[in-house]
């Protein structure tokens, strides 16, 4: 009985172990020194051709970690995992002093810096920088502040010029309640 006993725990053990490599599967290597700062900087040149203004690189990182393959996975031990890095960047408009970007540029399944700045032009460039005006709005609501003039009108021309209007819903809710932001 015992035989069967270890025999079973034996199998089951092999059994998961070859599943292992299936289990984490590297879809890149992590960006070099090099590769980041390639990435930083043309991400920074793309900002200051498509806002025609200048910005400030105030935090930059990169992190090479293992994400879960499918977010709905049930069952934490036998979801497939996958490895990638993930440029996470912190920008200040220089001449804008309310916008203040925060977004995160994943490598996954991008095996050149080309496939990752693409990717970056494709899903994200253009919608930035009033997505950080939107945000804007949320901190003026949570840290009880007041809207801070001219900056506010020029960016809302800006991103009602490029059809961007996400952050009026902040707007409106704060111009609703805001003599509880005083």
């Amino acid at each position: 009985m015992e035989f069967i006993k270890i025999s079973l725990i034996l199998f089951t053990a092999i059994v998961l172990s070859s599943c292992m490599p299936y289990m984490i599967k590297s879809e890149s290597d992590g960006a070099t020194k090099e590769q980041q700062e390639e990435v930083k900087a043309q991400v920074m040149s793309l900002l200051k051709e498509e806002y025609k203004q200048p910005f400030k690189l105030e935090d930059f990182n990169y992190k090479y970690d293992t994400h879960w393959k499918h977010i709905d996975c049930q069952i934490a031990g036998y979801c497939p995992k996958v490895r990638y890095g993930t440029y996470s960047f912190k920008i200040q408009a220089v001449d804008n002093p309310i916008i203040t970007m925060k977004f995160d540029i994943d490598d996954e399944n991008k095996d050149s810096i080309k496939k990752v700045i693409e990717s970056f032009k494709k899903t994200q460039l253009n919608k930035r920088y009033c997505s950080a005006f939107a945000s804007y709005y949320l901190d003026i609501m949570n840290y009880r502040q007041q809207i801070k003039q001219p900056y506010t009108s020029e960016t809302e021309k800006f991103c009602d010029s490029k059809d961007q209007t996400e952050y009026k819903d902040y707007k409106n809710y704060y111009l609703k309640h805001k003599d509880e932001y005083k």
